[in-house]
């Protein structure tokens, strides 16, 4: 006998709580980052990777994790402070930790770096749920920075990791300023700073974006900075502002729109000199990039004047992280970068223009991000091949920006050491042609040394003379390369003037013989 089908309703499932659907999210998330990120695993060791990790033995012991907090950020790559004094103890940390497990193997460092990214994107994540009201929009714009192509300069290439720890932690600042977590709060804030000082920004916007207790969170955020600035001014011996900081406010304006566009329109794939392009412009150019960039500035002032807090928020946290790339600009020396210094605020970016289209239809909105997103990993897998090795990142700087002076130097290396001396000397002449700072002097030298080693003896002798000595080129190693050049040219003629006795002494024209 067999029991008759019951014709009672069944019972609805119940729907996932919001904790477990942020959870799913959160995996989906982090599985996409690191499946977009790991072919970086398989570049080497590029730029400055081969002088902090490699060529200098300073991060090569245990004891080097605590060393680097009471040293400038140059000291691990054993070369004199910068002129912008950077402080990163924190990224030279992991550096050292990671050559303790993985010796003198990127890809170890570089699988480091994906999780890094990983872990600061999910913290980012945590972060939006409590800004934003959809955790699925939480989700998408975590995925959208995740993916971005500019990330590459930072995730791709070992030393822009510091990048990841600062909005690692300054993410997890603003959780903790959401949810009245003020220890864990200035704890995380020193953390971002440590990794690198464009955290400084979660600071203000901590306090701003706190719920609650406002003043502990004023309290939280002075003493994370009043501690950080101890420990800078121990390292450094000075105070916590670099020397140009005045300097570097007339270029605020262009600095922050060329970053908004490098943000917007990520085409680039290897860095640029701010410098350079800066000086490339004409008067009328400039004012144009820095009307762009006060018009930003304003755009954040009258959010705020209208209440619309959360984007007038976000957009100083990008203008924010910004700033300090000013200092950089205003140098009279190239330095290259752009995209690693677009990660921390980003995010930023992003949330201002999610709130910038959330009247448009979900769907609308949903085939934009998808698109988006697609467009985006695309872009990063150009970025990771980019920051393959050295002769890849410095092809694609001449190939993007053909007057870069410090690109066509820097390939030229590159080419000697392959032994490939005429391309060597070609890139260096490149270079002697488009170099209007005192760089110039290194170039001059490099095409003299490639020259000697082509056996062009007398011009290379002549033109290293003719400029003052450059930390890019040891003289005594010129001099041992010339002195092979002469040698070289001396044995040829001996064995030319042996040649012409022999063929006279055997009763031979050597200009008849057949």
């Amino acid at each position: 006998m067999t029991d008759a089908p019951s014709n009672a309703p069944s019972k609805p499932r119940a729907a996932p709580s919001p904790a477990s659907s942020a959870r799913a999210l959160a995996v989906v998330v982090a599985l996409a980052t690191a499946a977009v990120w790991a072919p970086s695993v398989r570049n080497g060791f590029v730029w400055d990777d081969q002088y902090d990790i490699l060529r200098s033995d300073r991060l090569h012991h245990a004891r080097a994790i605590v060393d680097v907090f009471a040293h400038h950020a140059m000291w691990s790559a054993d070369q004199p402070e910068v002129a912008i004094s950077t402080y990163r103890p924190l990224a030279l940390a992991t550096l050292a930790v990671d050559w303790q497990l993985w010796h003198a193997r990127p890809a170890g460092y570089h699988a480091t770096n994906v999780l890094l990214h990983v872990l600061a994107t999910l913290a980012l994540f945590l972060a939006l749920l409590t800004l934003v009201e959809d955790a699925r929009v939480a989700a998408v714009l975590a995925l959208l920075f995740a993916l971005h192509p500019a990330n590459a300069e930072a995730v791709a290439w070992i030393n822009g990791r510091s990048e990841m720890l600062a909005l690692g932690f300054g993410a997890l600042a603003i959780w903790a300023a959401r949810t009245q977590r003020f220890v864990v709060l200035a704890v995380a804030l020193v953390a971002a700073m440590l990794g690198k000082e464009t955290g400084v920004i979660f600071a203000p916007v901590c306090v701003a974006l706190a719920t609650g207790r406002r003043g502990r969170a004023l309290v939280a955020a002075l003493v994370a900075v009043a501690a950080y600035a101890s420990l800078r001014a121990y390292a450094l011996g000075h105070g916590t502002l670099p020397a140009q900081a005045s300097a570097a406010i007339a270029t605020l304006g262009p600095v922050w729109s060329r970053a908004t566009v490098a943000a917007l329109v990520p085409w680039r794939r290897a860095p640029i000199e701010l410098s350079t392009w800066l000086s490339s412009l004409t008067p009328h150019a400039r004012a144009a990039w820095a009307l762009a960039g006060a018009s930003l500035a304003a755009a954040a002032l009258l959010l705020a004047l209208r209440r619309h807090w959360l984007a007038a928020i976000a957009l100083a946290w990008w203008l924010g992280s910004i700033a300090p790339t000013a200092p950089i600009a205003a140098l009279d020396y190239p330095w290259p970068g752009l995209g690693r210094w677009l990660y921390v605020g980003l995010p930023g970016l992003l949330l201002v223009a999610a709130l910038a289209t959330r009247r448009l239809p979900s769907r609308a909105r949903a085939a934009l991000a998808t698109v988006v997103a697609l467009l985006f990993v695309v872009g990063a897998e150009r970025g990771i091949a980019t920051w393959h090795d050295d002769e890849a990142l410095y092809s694609a700087m001449v190939a993007e920006t053909p007057d870069d002076a410090w690109a066509w130097r820097a390939l030229g290396t590159v080419r000697l050491a392959q032994g490939r001396d005429a391309d060597a000397a070609d890139c260096f002449h490149r270079a002697v042609a488009t170099d209007r700072t005192e760089e110039v002097h290194a170039a001059y030298a490099l095409e003299a040394y490639a020259w000697a080693r082509l056996g062009r003896c007398d011009e290379a002798e002549a033109q290293f003379r003719a400029h003052p000595p450059t930390p890019a080129l040891k003289t005594e190693d010129f001099d041992a390369v010339a002195e092979a050049c002469r040698r070289k040219a001396l044995t040829t003629t001996t064995r030319r003037v042996k040649s012409l006795h022999a063929n006279g002494e055997t009763g031979r024209d050597a200009s008849t013989k057949r």
